[in-house]
């Protein structure tokens, strides 16, 4: 009985401060373009070294956010040899109360280039003080 009463007056402490609203309705939320340098630099994306033109390939992009913030996927623009990745992050309603601190928000992306050559993977977003672009390269193969 007293294990119980911990969990609901825990609910009721998440509940009342706003803690809970991490969970919150999407309709709730905000999408916006992720944060890809909060300040104390980037996290270049994580890609292989070769990819074989025309197979889908994964690669993870990080972006930064608060205690509630979620990362949502990424718009994708594929041009010949070249990959423009828009990165977006969830952010809870503005009432929401969550814990002041910044961590990581990686989230897979699938690219496929149809040509062999030197690729170029260009992560577009924003960084602590202007918008910026982390580039890098990728060899593709036959």
């Amino acid at each position: 009985m007293q294990i119980r009463s911990h969990g609901c007056s825990l609910f009721w402490l998440l509940l009342a401060t706003g803690l809970w609203a991490c969970s919150s309705p999407l309709a709730d939320q905000q999408r916006v373009v992720g944060l890809l340098d909060a300040g104390a630099g980037s996290v270049a994306p994580s890609l292989p070294d070769i990819a074989h033109a025309g197979v889908p390939f994964d690669i993870t992009i990080t972006t930064f956010g608060g205690a509630c913030d979620q990362p949502d996927g990424a718009d994708i623009r594929t041009n010949g040899l070249v990959a423009d990745i828009t990165p977006y992050d969830r952010l809870p309603p503005p009432s929401t109360n969550c814990i002041s601190i910044l961590h990581d928000l990686p989230r897979p992306v699938s690219l496929v280039f149809s040509l062999p050559g030197l690729g170029q993977v260009r992560v577009h977003g924003h960084g602590a003080a202007v918008d910026i672009t982390l580039v890098c390269s990728i060899t593709v193969v036959p």
